[in-house]
């Protein structure tokens, strides 16, 4: 027997790992468009190619808004 990811709480729906290209502007900010312009000059937050289709990590969009971070002081 497998195990979907939300089996052990069937009420609880865990955030997705990567999101398409809409949705990842969305998570940052920034216009779909934007994204494959930043991709076609090696720009932006990491992705992955399967094929043709493009996805983002959360957690790479995660650390490129963290390396992208400016202003406010150390911390």
């Amino acid at each position: 027997m497998s195990l979907s990811p939300n089996a052990v709480d069937p009420g609880h729906t865990l955030p997705p790992a990567a999101l398409d290209t809409d949705e990842a502007g969305r998570y940052i900010g920034v216009a779909p468009k934007t994204l494959a312009n930043w991709r076609g000059r090696s720009q932006g937050p990491r992705y992955v190619r399967a094929g043709a289709r493009v996805v983002y990590r959360v957690a790479d969009l995660d650390a490129w808004l963290v390396e992208n971070l400016v202003g406010g002081g150390p911390r």
